[in-house]
């Protein structure tokens, strides 16, 4: 269920079919009573090597709804699946099944799977069919984890999916689980911090195609949102954008945390 994304709609070959089958259909009950059974665990396990401070929390949207967060490192579906209400559904980058340590949490979370810059009619249709049947999903606008820690340009697979469900978009930054590792090290739990923002309406579709002038206009609003949320030192790319914005107040633990690539 990690470092989630991949640009669904990158340039490649056609899908080979533009209905959903069955396969795509919502998650059954079985899969929901694994789900559950894995996010108890993650409640008990979490607290054991994670100080976790949450902001915001009063602005989450009742799903369905597009949740785009940032990507600093492996545990950050972890931290996000616990802060979430209810059990989201998650996009993850096929290359995380080959992790021996994140196996046995992908089996039994069992998170969509998508290759890395390839067209995938059936990811696109399980996300579509997740969302109408009112299920939240997350998903890193980014597509990877960010080498420096900071923002990086986005894809625009989010941007599409919301204006294709019309469901709002919940962005969502989390810092310091880049740091977690070194904390481990050291004997110590390490401090996340969480920030949930409010959520941002989507213009409606005229249709079911999506131009691309409003995925990529949809797609810059949510990465100056997320860049907004962060602390400065990890807004990257979008940085400059919320100069003018109002921007949030420090979270207690800013202090302790600068962009770094230890975990």
């Amino acid at each position: 269920m990690v470092s989630t994304g991949g640009d669904l709609l990158a340039p490649g070959p056609r899908p080979h079919s533009s209905r959903c089958t069955r396969e795509t259909l919502p998650t059954p009950i079985a899969l929901r009573f694994r789900r559950r059974l894995a996010k108890l665990a993650l409640r008990g396990l979490l607290p054991l090597g994670v100080r976790l401070r949450v902001e915001g929390e009063e602005h989450l949207e009742p799903a369905p709804t597009l949740v785009a967060a940032n990507h600093l490192a492996h545990m950050d579906p972890l931290i996000l699946l616990h802060v979430v209400p209810d059990l989201p559904e998650f996009v993850a980058l096929a290359d995380l099944w080959r992790l021996p340590w994140l196996m046995p949490f992908l089996r039994l979370y069992a998170p969509i799977p998508v290759q890395r810059d390839r067209v995938d009619r059936s990811v696109i249709c399980r996300v579509l069919a997740s969302l109408k049947a009112g299920t939240r999903v997350v998903i890193f606008p980014e597509a990877r984890i960010s080498p420096s820690g900071r923002l990086e340009p986005a894809r625009a697979g989010v941007a599409y999916f919301a204006l294709r469900a019309s469901v709002p978009v919940q962005p969502v930054v989390l810092w310091g689980t880049e740091r977690l590792l070194h904390a481990w090290k050291q004997g110590r739990r390490g401090v996340v911090c969480v920030r949930v923002g409010r959520p941002i309406v989507v213009p409606p579709l005229n249709g079911r195609h999506v131009p691309k002038s409003q995925r990529t206009a949809l797609t810059e609003r949510i990465m100056v949102e997320l860049a907004r949320l962060l602390p400065p030192e990890y807004r990257g790319v979008h940085g400059r954008s919320t100069r003018d914005s109002e921007e949030e107040s420090p979270c207690p633990c800013e202090a302790d945390h600068r962009p770094s690539r230890s975990s």
